[in-house]
């Protein structure tokens, strides 16, 4: 079995809907080269109602990964660029059909989920696709 991630490639001279608020989110996404403009309202403390974001590696919709999640804001693509899609059930599958593979990930998904949820609690602020503030750590 192997996990075969989408790479997506944006036309520059037209914005690419990668995600809208609303959808269930089956994917996280990693932006690889481009840029994408990310808008959630009404605005967070956190974020702004709208962030572009440039290609430096940093992981989207990461909570899709961990539990079910419908997508709180839209993500268009800016730039002509790639982004690395990581589809949920492959990744799912492949991470827990090793037993010592499965007990981290397992342990991290639920550390994730705990760590979000006290982070919108203690901040009073809603969830998003982007800003993970709170969520950081390690196992």
């Amino acid at each position: 079995m192997s996990l075969r991630p989408f790479v997506c490639e944006v036309e520059p001279t037209c914005a690419k809907l990668l995600f809208e608020e609303g959808s269930i989110a089956d994917c996280a996404f990693i932006l690889s080269k481009g840029s994408v403009l990310y808008s959630q309202e009404p605005a967070i403390d956190t974020c702004d109602s709208e962030t572009t974001l440039e290609s430096d590696g940093q992981l989207l919709c990461e909570a899709a990964l961990w539990t079910e999640w419908l997508h709180v804001g839209t993500l268009e693509a800016l730039s002509r660029g790639n982004v690395l899609a990581i589809q949920v059930s492959p990744f799912v599958q492949i991470t827990t059909s090793s037993p010592g593979i499965a007990h981290i990930t397992v342990e991290y998904g639920r550390t994730f989920v705990v760590k979000v949820r006290k982070a919108i609690q203690e901040q009073a602020k809603s969830a998003t696709d982007t800003c993970s503030s709170g969520t950081e750590f390690s196992l």
